[in-house]
């Protein structure tokens, strides 16, 4: 399973998760195994791959556009900033307009 992150905590590029990892007690035997890889999407990480996917790069612009926002004023405020700004100029704008609420 692979999933995408833009969290704000520090991440590598990539990691592997392993759910054996949270288990309170281990045996040398597991029957199932659930890894997931983490792909960190904040700006300046796997840039090849965000550039690919449009809707992605949007995505990641807009999220960026709301933390420009929140150092200034609440996380609500920021929001409702960020999807005028996009709106404006074209950022996930038609999925904005439909999912403003």
């Amino acid at each position: 399973m692979t999933k995408s992150m833009n969290g704000t905590d520090k991440m590598t590029e990539q990691s592997v998760l392993r759910l054996s990892d949270a288990y309170e007690s281990k045996s040398e035997e597991l029957d199932l195994e659930l890894r997931i890889r983490f792909i960190n999407i904040n700006p300046g990480y796997n840039e090849e791959m965000v550039e690919k996917s449009p809707t992605l790069y949007q995505y990641v612009k807009f999220v960026d556009i709301v933390r420009k926002y929140q150092q200034e004023m609440s996380f609500p405020e920021a929001v409702e900033k960020a999807i005028d700004e996009c709106i404006k100029n074209g950022i996930l704008a038609e999925f904005l307009r439909k999912n403003r609420a």
